[in-house]
């Protein structure tokens, strides 16, 4: 559960998966505006429609790693890929 209003935000979760993806939703609602950064007042209730959520990579020569980290970090997290596949591999995000 995500709720904004003019005095608080709230992001819970039944479990630590739930608190990380509603605060996803969370990022994903913050806009830079004139007077600096704005967030609309919101109640979502949300989960996932599907328990697969997922992309396959193939793993990045060494001089790669930092910028693949950055992508599982920050790509996979945004929107909300709970599982990375490499080669015959499958790996469930936590």
């Amino acid at each position: 559960m995500l709720r904004v209003d003019r005095r608080a935000v709230l992001i819970a979760g039944s479990d630590d998966r739930g608190a990380f993806y509603g605060l996803q939703s969370f990022r994903q609602m913050v806009e830079r505006g004139e007077q600096g950064l704005q967030i609309a007042v919101a109640l979502v209730r949300d989960w996932p429609d599907k328990e697969f959520r997922g992309v396959k990579l193939y793993l990045p020569g060494r001089n790669n790693i930092p910028f693949f980290r950055r992508f599982v970090r920050d790509f996979m997290a945004r929107y909300k890929l709970n599982t990375l596949m490499g080669g015959n591999e499958r790996l469930h995000a936590s």
